[in-house]
């Protein structure tokens, strides 16, 4: 048998080496170092095998000229950094089959390896068309460091390899080869390290060191140094028979390092490998839970509150009442806490930024996400009352506005131009693919009176009928899910995919604050539900003004009643409406008679307000037995 040297036989792996075969026409070129062929003395290549599937086909793929060469580069280190045809010799010219797997070249000329350079092995495949097999390249490739390949590929231009055109990319791998005529060393060759790159950034403080299997190699061994040769990390430490290895313990944070890998085995160990080196990412960014991002109705002292960062020594705060601003905190040291609470109160009604990094002695996070919030309010809104959500920062709330999560969905967010005919900001629930929703929006607190009757108008709307979506609406006296005692809608067949505009009359039953809440409580995996141009007004009617129409002295009887309830005098009544005692209108009769049928009502007291034909009003209370 013939000397031969074997590079990363043995892979299944397809690439773009040493030509392609999925298209029409292709040149390649490929650099295999000198410590990677690891011959044992200089000498004559005469010939070269190629891998790939036995039953693959090269019926398009089969005029071949192969160039070999010799060079100092290690890489390619551009598109258009290809090695001069002049740098190279035509060693082989004619047709080559597939036999069994492999396809084994005799050179014409034999090339004289000098063994101190890089080998670089190019092929141009010149027979139009290509060959599928299974829509892909055919031959076996095995990874190395990055940009050891460099191609040209194309169904309708045959390169010239004189001046061969911009490649169409570089690749970390070569091909699966038998370098036939070279002697293999008795010591093992250098290991092919896949990872980290060279000069990697970002890399874990825990990396793991990965390379190829050598021939021959019955160990490895690592040094890494925080300088070039330098080894004061690990001082050519056995790993033993693997390809991979993790460092511990960890390494620091934004630090380059220098490590080198060799192989050994009984005659002794690889000799001119390279340094590598890579550098560790900078420290994480804190996780921040609170306040959370767009979180509105903050304490005016918050707390701060983010999850430690392994290896930190300390954070850092800033704050401002603009994006990116520090006019509150500048970069403040908290030091190694996770949690800070303001001393100093904030404004009301106030939307802030802030911004934590966390460090170490050698490094700080960077490119951590600003978040805002928005601060409580400290006053209480009357009426009339309007929220358009036009002076909410997307996706947040708009000032002295709240949500609630009281289940494991999304929360309400504020959108812009969502569609569906919301065409300016609005406030929309989208989807969660697991979890059912059950998000409560609240609005700030409202004055009301007892005894009057207020409108509450809103328009809502989803995305049709293929995503059916639900929606509550009420009011209570707390913004919190369990203070809704008060129901004013339910629409739990929301289907519409253009803005309903609604209005329904109420009368709280007692003075003070209330809260209007709207709860989304549509299925898992739904799509849109949106709110917009929330208003609330004090109707026409209130029960106040029943005095100034008392003159008509109108009454109504029986009272209670079971069924029917009659009105004693109906010529000058124009229309009557039935409210709940919530304010709700649950009858509207118009042209009545004196007889009204109301046996369908449940039992409770009622106001029954006649519209008169003068255009004057009177309220009559009935309780329904």
């Amino acid at each position: 048998m013939n000397a031969q040297i074997n590079l990363g036989v043995g892979s299944t792996t397809k690439g773009i080496a040493p030509i392609s075969t999925y298209y029409g026409y292709s040149y390649v070129q490929q650099i295999f170092p000198k410590s990677e062929i690891n011959a044992d003395a200089a000498g004559n290549i005469t010939g070269l095998k190629f891998y790939l599937g036995a039953s693959a086909t090269l019926t398009n793929s089969s005029d071949w000229v192969i160039y070999l060469g010799h060079t100092t580069k290690t890489s390619f280190s551009s598109n258009t950094d290809w090695i001069p045809l002049g740098d190279l010799t035509q060693v082989y010219s004619g047709a080559v089959t597939n036999n069994s797997g492999v396809v084994e070249i005799t050179l014409t000329t034999p090339f004289a390896y000098n063994n101190t350079d890089n080998l670089v092995i190019a092929a141009e495949e010149n027979a139009s068309g290509y060959d599928s097999n299974g829509s892909g390249e055919a031959f076996y490739v095995y990874t190395t460091s990055s940009n050891r390949s460099i191609y040209y590929r194309s169904d309708t231009v045959n390169p010239d390899p004189a001046s061969p055109p911009t490649a169409g990319d570089r690749n970390g791998y070569n091909s699966s080869v038998t370098i036939v005529g070279l002697t293999p060393s008795t010591l093992p060759a250098c290991p092919n390290v896949s990872a980290p790159a060279t000069n990697a950034t970002g890399v874990a403080i825990a990396p793991s060191i990965t390379w190829s299997a050598v021939s021959g190699a019955t160990g490895y061994r690592l040094s890494v140094g925080t300088t070039s040769g330098g080894t004061d990390i690990m001082n050519n430490v056995d790993l033993g028979n693997v390809t991979t290895y993790s460092i511990t313990p960890n390494l620091q944070y934004g630090t380059q390092y220098y490590y080198k890998l060799t192989a050994y085995n009984t005659s002794g160990s690889s000799s001119g490998c390279s340094e590598r080196s890579f550098t560790t990412l900078n420290i994480p960014c804190p996780s921040v839970s609170t306040p959370s991002q767009g979180q509105a109705g903050v304490s005016l002292t918050p707390t701060f509150q983010w999850a430690a960062v392994p290896d930190a020594t300390g954070y850092k705060l800033s704050i401002g009442t603009t994006a990116g601003g520090t006019d509150v905190l500048n970069n403040q040291d908290l030091g190694n806490v996770t949690s800070y609470t303001l001393t100093t109160p904030l404004s009301a009604s106030t939307v802030y930024y802030y911004t934590l990094n966390s460090y170490n002695s050698t490094t700080a996070s960077s490119s951590c996400s600003e978040r805002n919030f928005s601060t409580i309010c400290t006053t209480v809104a009357n009426v009339p009352y309007s929220q358009d959500f036009e002076s909410a920062i997307v996706p947040g709330l708009p000032s002295c506005t709240s949500n609630e999560n009281a289940g494991t969905g999304n929360d309400w967010v504020t959108t812009n131009n969502n569609g569906y005919g919301f065409t300016t900001k609005a406030l929309t629930y989208k989807w969660n693919s697991t979890n059912a929703a059950n998000a409560w929006f609240y609005t700030q607190g409202i004055n009301l009176v007892a005894g009057t009757q207020y409108t509450i108008t809103y328009k809502y709307g989803g995305t049709g009928t293929t995503f059916v979506e639900k929606l509550k609406v009420g009011y209570g006296t707390s913004a919190s899910s369990s203070a809704m005692t008060t129901i004013l809608a339910d629409y739990p067949n929301v289907t519409n995919s253009t803005p309903i505009t609604e209005s329904i009359n109420f009368t709280p039953p007692t003075s003070g604050v209330y809260y209007f809440g709207f709860n989304c409580y549509s299925a898992v995996n739904r799509f849109y539900l949106s709110i917009d141009d929330i208003n609330i007004t004090e109707s026409a009617l209130a029960t106040s003004e029943t005095a100034s129409v008392k003159k008509d002295n109108l009454k109504a009887y029986p009272n209670p009643f079971a069924d029917d309830l009659n009105i004693s005098d109906i010529s000058n009544v124009k229309s009557i409406s039935v409210l709940d005692i919530s304010g709700r209108v649950v009858r509207t009769i118009d042209k009545p008679s004196s007889t009204l049928h109301l046996g369908d009502l449940k039992q409770g007291m009622y106001l029954v307000s006649l519209e008169m034909k003068d255009g004057s009003k009177q309220v009559i209370k009935a309780i329904k037995k």
